[in-house]
Parts: C-alpha cells; sequence; structure tokens
C-alpha cells in the first residue's frame, strides 16, 4: 500500500545516518527530504524544541504539508527522520512520549518506521557518540550500575533500551499496520530483505543498485576513542554551533591518523573490558522486552542476537 508520508523515528545508533544518506534521500528509490533537505531540521524545530506551550497541532499540521508539497508532486514519498524523536540519552533527554504525541498531530496519516539495534552492541556505540559529543564521564557513569540511588541516573538508562515499549506505543497511536520495525542487524546479515520489507510497507520499489551499502560516519577504534575522552577536557563546550574551532580540527585530524597507525589487536584489547562491562550490566534486562516486541512485530530477534 502506497503512504503519504514515511516518519522514521529510528533509535540511536541504527544506521540512521545511512538511511537518511542513502535511501531517505534518494529519489531513485521513490523517497525524498522536503525543504531541499532540510526537513531533519524542520522536524527539530517543529516537534522535539518545541516547549510544548506553542504547539498547535492543526497549524504544524499545515507546516507540514506546504513542506511536503514539492515531494508529492514529484510522485514521490516525503520522508520526515530524525532519531532525536525516541529522546536522546546523550544529552539526557527522555522525551520520546510527548514527541510521539506531536507527531500524531502533525502527520496523522504517516506510516512509521521504527529501527533498533541489540542492546549491547547498541550502548557501546552510544557511548562512543557520547565521547566523539565531548563527554568526559567514564563508562560507569554512562551505563550505570543498577544500584544508583532513588532520583540518580546514568546518562543511558535502561528501560531506555526497552524498544516494545515505543513501539507498542506507535502501533496504539497509528495502527499496527501503519508501523515497521527494522533491526539494523538484518540490514548487515540479508540486505535485500531489510529492503524488501521496506518496499512492502511503503508500496515503492526500492532498486538495491541505486543504493549504495558503503557505510556512513565511521567511528574510530577503541584506543583512539579513549584518547579522545582525555583530550575532551581542552574543549570550549559549544551551544550555538555545532562548528569546531581550528584547532579542534587539526585535533580530530591528529586523532584519525593515530587511529589508523593502532593495529585492530591493541584495539581489541581495550575494547574487551569495555564490552565485558556492558554486557555484565545488562544481562537478562532485556529478555521479556524482546520476546514481547518479536511477538508484536513477527521478527525472530534471537536468531538476529538478541538475548
Amino acid at each position: 500500500m502506497a503512504t503519504s508520508c514515511l516518519l522514521h523515528v529510528g533509535y540511536m545508533k541504527t544506521a540512521s545516518t545511512y538511511l537518511q544518506a542513502n535511501v531517505f534521500s534518494n529519489p531513485a528509490g521513490g523517497f525524498a527530504v522536503p525543504l531541499s533537505g532540510a526537513g531533519r531540521a524542520f522536524l527539530v524545530e517543529q516537534i522535539i524544541l518545541s516547549d510544548g506551550f506553542s504547539f498547535h497541532g492543526e497549524t504544524v499540521r499545515g507546516k507540514f504539508e506546504e513542506a511536503a508539497q514539492t515531494v508529492t508532486d514529484r510522485g514521490l514519498i516525503p520522508v520526515w527522520s530524525d532519531e532525536g524523536l525516541l529522546g536522546d540519552p546523550v544529552a539526557r533527554r527522555y522525551d520520546a512520549y510527548s514527541n510521539a504525541i506531536r507527531v500524531k498531530e502533525a502527520l496523522p496519516d504517516a506510516h512509521v518506521l521504527i529501527t533498533i539495534r541489540e542492546q549491547t552492541a547498541m550502548a557501546l556505540s552510544m557511548y562512543v557518540e557520547y565521547i566523539h559529543q565531548a563527554g568526559l564521564a567514564d563508562l560507569t557513569q554512562f551505563i550505570g550500575t543498577g544500584n544508583e540511588l532513588l532520583s540518580f541516573s546514568p546518562f543511558l538508562r535502561s528501560d531506555f533500551l526497552m524498544f516494545d515499549r515505543a513501539v507498542k506505543y506507535y502501533q496504539s497511536l497509528f495502527g499496527e499496520d501503519r508501523v515497521l520495525v527494522l533491526p539494523q542487524e538484518l540490514l548487515a546479515l540479508d540486505r535485500a530483505a531489510y529492503f524488501q520489507l521496506l518496499s512492502d510497507f511503503t508500496g515503492k520499489e526500492i532498486d538495491l543498485t541505486s543504493v549504495s551499502s558503503k557505510r556512513v560516519h565511521k567511528s574510530m577504534g577503541a584506543t583512539a576513542n579513549q584518547m579522545r575522552r582525555i583530550v575532551n577536557r581542552l574543549k570550549t563546550p559549544r551551544v550555538l554551533s555545532s562548528s569546531p574551532s581550528t584547532w579542534e580540527k587539526g585535533l580530530e585530524k591528529g586523532l584519525r591518523m593515530i587511529d589508523r597507525s593502532i593495529p585492530s589487536s591493541i584495539d581489541n584489547l581495550v575494547l574487551r573490558p569495555i564490552t565485558r562491562q556492558i554486557e555484565d550490566r545488562y544481562r537478562g534486562q532485556f529478555v521479556d522486552s524482546n520476546r514481547r516486541l518479536s511477538e508484536m512485530t513477527g521478527l525472530d530477534l534471537q536468531q538476529l542476537g538478541y538475548e
């Protein structure tokens, strides 16, 4: 069935950047981002950054329809995508529920794509992203121990990784047939099956030859990443702009050069205790959530490596 628009509310570090760059902005696949590619910024401004007091569903709905008109006139599906819709633990922002209510008012007829990733791998990737964004905390401060005092919590709360909750709520808002869940692991394991599910869901046949398989936003290795956390103490926090200073650009270039020179055997030694700590922290916590999600979606998550 064809859809009026696609809303992607993928969790952080679930190949969102890859999809945004190679699929959602690819007219050959039947999709396009409204506002000449500035749709993500528009979505963030209208939904995520709204203080709630000034949000008016009918007005915002009209803005979205107007912004998408040039895309629909070309026979393409407009795609609104930002992983921040499900919250941003790196910024200690847990607003998935309120964002879901707003997007339902703004895009009532949307088809919703939710992308997920096995929890321990996702936690590791999010910690790397946290350091990339000038974070200073160590891994324990980021993921916690599970024994924190009441009202104290780590950056990444474990309930954020219970994906069934958000999926169930979006199903209640948009209908079960209008919500598709795609695990990142399926993209790596069977690319054709991944995109066939997306094609069936949107009614647009995606030509795999038009979609690049090249990775986007590749992270540095574990050793260089730990070095980055130390160097972050020298950086000036940026609030009004994401543009790094000249010396920060040089520092980044230096870290990339060091990263390329570090043997994989060294990186594996540094990564091993980090991975073990994450696995120990979350062992057994997501079994029930993953089982519920499998039942809701028909996905065999256990076969894809989920606990």
